[in-house]
């Protein structure tokens, strides 16, 4: 396997493209902007089966606020959020991967 192909299969370990994640928050932004982040990125954490310490993490790194209505984000800030979701996302399934793959140490 080439440097090139081991990158392209380590891009998206989760199965799930970085624009999937902007389409539900966007539909979810349309639909309810008044509903807080937290609210909005709980359902999505259930329809899309996300890590919830991804989300977590994508929000404190982006320095959001949780209670802000998801209908104040503009769209490039919606665009960031899915983005670093995905990114982190697949960075735990990376990790766990690993965790699993890693043989077990005698005691």
């Amino acid at each position: 396997m080439t440097l090139s192909q081991l990158h392209a299969q380590q891009q998206n370990l989760i199965g799930v493209e970085a624009d999937v994640v902007v389409q539900a928050l966007t539909r979810r932004q349309f639909t309810d902007p008044h509903k807080p982040l937290r609210d909005v990125l709980k359902e999505t954490i259930d329809e899309l089966h996300c890590c919830p310490e991804a989300v977590e993490r994508a929000v404190q790194w982006l320095q959001l606020q949780w209670d802000q209505p998801v209908g104040r984000l503009r769209r490039t800030e919606l665009t960031q959020l899915a983005r670093v979701i995905h990114r982190f996302w697949n960075q735990s399934e990376a990790e766990r991967r690993q965790e699993q793959s890693a043989p077990a140490r005698p005691a």
